[in-house]
């Protein structure tokens, strides 16, 4: 959840990834849904890493459901729709 933690963990070791188990983190808790509101995760930084060093594997979403958080699903659902409008027109 640092800056620069998780890109150069994936600098080093992603040519190792087969897959990708991810989730929101607050409050020193994980299995939120991404974005949720306080998520420490660096969702932008993370997937453009991913990106440039052409990870090809499965990414899997897998946030605590009912009754932990409601609406996990619809969350999980609309992430890349809003992780786009994030990023906007950042290199």
């Amino acid at each position: 959840t640092q800056a620069g933690g998780p890109t150069e963990t994936l600098r080093l070791c992603g040519h190792r990834l087969g897959h990708v188990h991810l989730h929101g983190f607050k409050n020193g808790k994980d299995h939120h849904p991404p974005l949720a509101e306080g998520d420490g995760i660096r969702w932008i930084e993370l997937l453009r890493e991913l990106r440039s060093i052409d990870y090809q594997g499965a990414i899997n979403f897998e946030p605590a459901g009912e009754p932990v958080h409601s609406d996990s699903i619809e969350a999980t659902g609309s992430f890349p729709e809003k992780i786009v409008e994030m990023a906007g027109d950042q290199p």
